[in-house]
């Protein structure tokens, strides 16, 4: 027997006031963004050279001491790294809602598809080559950077072939 009655409305908590829960996720996103925001600067003013909050504040918004050395200190080295910090946070937790909206599952990771799998495979491929062509020991840095393309490929071609 099915029940035809569609105004059936489960009983609410009386605690509870409407816009109560919307007020409480905005001051939660407020105090994230604030975070973020303090994190940043915090990010700026920490480094092995000593420059104050007050000069980092100032050289951002164009009226500091003047002095070079902390503009190229601030600009060449400490903002691109905070900024890149910033960047890479937002594009993986993109690419994890991604992850998590193809497949309708909130604990959806890179494992699902064989994306990390792919590209272990990948780096170990070229590593194995390397040595198979006679090059033993690269220097740390060249080793380093050159295992990022491998890895993408082999990320890439695992999730193609899916």
């Amino acid at each position: 027997m099915t029940h035809s009655n569609t105004n059936f409305k489960l009983p609410r908590n009386q605690n509870e006031r409407p816009g109560r829960r919307r007020h409480a996720q905005g001051l939660l996103y407020g105090f994230l963004g604030l975070a973020i925001v303090g994190l940043f600067v915090l990010d700026l003013y920490s480094g092995t050279a000593s420059i104050s909050l007050k000069e980092v504040l100032l050289t951002l918004v164009g009226k500091g001491s003047g002095n070079a050395l902390f503009e190229n200190i601030l600009f060449q080295f400490r903002l691109p790294r905070a900024l890149t910090a910033l960047l890479a946070g937002a594009a993986l937790s993109l690419c994890g809602l991604q992850m998590q909206t193809l497949f309708r599952n909130p604990l959806a990771d890179p494992y699902i598809l064989g994306i990390s799998s792919g590209s272990g495979l990948g780096v170990g491929v070229f590593l194995m080559g390397l040595s198979a062509w006679g090059l033993h020991s690269l220097p740390s840095w060249l080793t380093g950077a050159t295992t990022i393309l491998p890895a993408w490929a082999g990320a890439f071609l695992f999730t193609a072939l899916i």
